[in-house]
C-alpha cells in the first residue's frame, strides 16, 4: 500500500499543480501564492524561516508572500537524503508552483508567471537542467532547450521534455495573455541507461 501510495501522490500532485498558475488576487495586493510539493514530504523553509510542510499552499488572500525573490530549502523528512535549495521568485498576484522529487534519481519543476508590457502577448520560456532537451508543446516539437516561444495561444498545454539518457518529463501548464510562463525542469537520469554505462567488461576482446 505504501509503495502505491508513493506513485499514485506525485500524479495526483502533477494534475492539481500544473492545471493552471494565474491566482487571482488584487491586483494592489503587492503579494504572490507560492504551492510547493514533494516525494517525500518535506519541511519548507523560505529564507532560513520554516513556514511548513509539504504539500504547502500559501494561497489563501491572508497568508500570501510579498514580492520578491527568496531563497527556498525542501529537508526531506526520510534520513539520508540531501535537502533542495533553489531560488525563486514571487510575482505580485501569481502563484508560483514548486515540485520536487528527491532520491537518486531527482527530478522537479519552478514555474512562475512574470507580467509582460502589452497584454496580448502570451510567451512560454522553457529552461532545462541539463540543457539542450528537446522541447515539445502539445506533441509539436518547438527546439530545445533554453526557448523563449513567442504568440503562444492562451490555453492549457501538455509540455514535454526529453533527452537521451534521461527520463521524459510531461508537465501540464497553462498559459495566460499578458504573461510570460517561465518553467525551469530538472529531468532525472535514466537509472537503466544510467546502470548499464557504469558496468566495464572485464577484460576487452583482442583481435587478431
Amino acid at each position: 500500500m505504501k509503495r502505491l501510495l508513493f506513485y499514485i501522490i506525485p500524479f495526483l500532485g502533477v494534475l492539481i499543480i500544473f492545471a493552471g498558475v494565474v491566482l487571482f488576487l488584487n491586483q494592489n495586493s503587492g503579494k504572490g501564492a507560492l504551492q510547493v510539493t514533494s516525494v517525500p514530504q518535506s519541511q519548507v523553509y523560505l529564507n532560513g524561516q520554516l513556514i511548513g510542510e509539504t504539500p504547502l499552499c500559501k494561497c489563501d488572500p491572508k497568508d500570501v508572500i510579498p514580492i520578491g525573490n527568496y531563497r527556498i530549502r525542501l529537508i526531506p523528512k526520510e534520513e539520508n537524503t540531501k535537502p533542495y535549495d533553489e531560488q525563486i521568485t514571487i510575482n505580485k498576484s501569481t502563484l508560483t508552483v514548486i515540485d520536487r522529487t528527491f532520491g537518486e534519481s531527482a527530478s522537479g519543476s519552478i514555474i512562475t508567471l512574470t507580467p509582460l508590457s502589452n497584454k496580448k502577448d502570451t510567451e512560454l520560456m522553457v529552461i532545462s537542467f541539463p540543457d539542450k532537451t528537446n522541447v515539445f508543446l502539445d506533441n509539436n516539437q518547438k527546439g530545445v532547450a533554453p526557448i523563449l516561444l513567442k504568440d503562444v495561444i492562451e490555453s492549457d498545454h501538455e509540455l514535454k521534455l526529453t533527452k537521451e539518457g534521461y527520463l521524459d518529463k510531461t508537465l501540464r501548464i497553462r498559459t495566460t495573455s499578458g504573461f510570460r510562463l517561465k518553467s525551469v525542469v530538472f529531468l532525472s537520469v535514466n537509472p537503466g541507461i544510467a546502470s548499464s554505462s557504469s558496468q566495464t567488461p572485464l577484460s576487452t576482446p583482442q583481435v587478431s
